[in-house]
């Protein structure tokens, strides 16, 4: 099966952001998304979703990143949450039985 590229899009409208997200989150693509959650945080977004419906796969690193981003939102006062467009399929975090 061919591996889809890592694609991301990260927009925000003042105090809500949103990362969407493509191909796969590992090692090598989670310090791209800590960095666009990182910079919309320092511009004052308070709410911000990971959209991860066109994400094939999540290593440990990107798991990782997600309890960390939900730890940091409960110390700052932020919201950080993951979704799928599809209403049925999980997300990363109810998947791995953090939220």
């Amino acid at each position: 099966m061919p591996q889809t590229p890592f694609e991301m899009d990260s927009t925000n409208d003042g105090a809500k952001g949103r990362v969407t997200l493509t191909g796969e989150l590992d090692i090598a693509t989670v310090p791209r998304v800590q960095q666009a959650v990182d910079a919309m945080l320092a511009e004052g977004v308070t709410q911000i979703t990971i959209d991860l419906a066109g994400v094939g796969f999540v290593d440990s690193s990107g798991l990782r990143l997600f309890i960390v981003l939900d730890q940091r939102a409960t110390s700052e006062t932020s919201r950080i949450s993951d979704c799928s467009s599809e209403p049925s399929t999980p997300s990363c975090s109810q998947r791995s039985a953090i939220a």
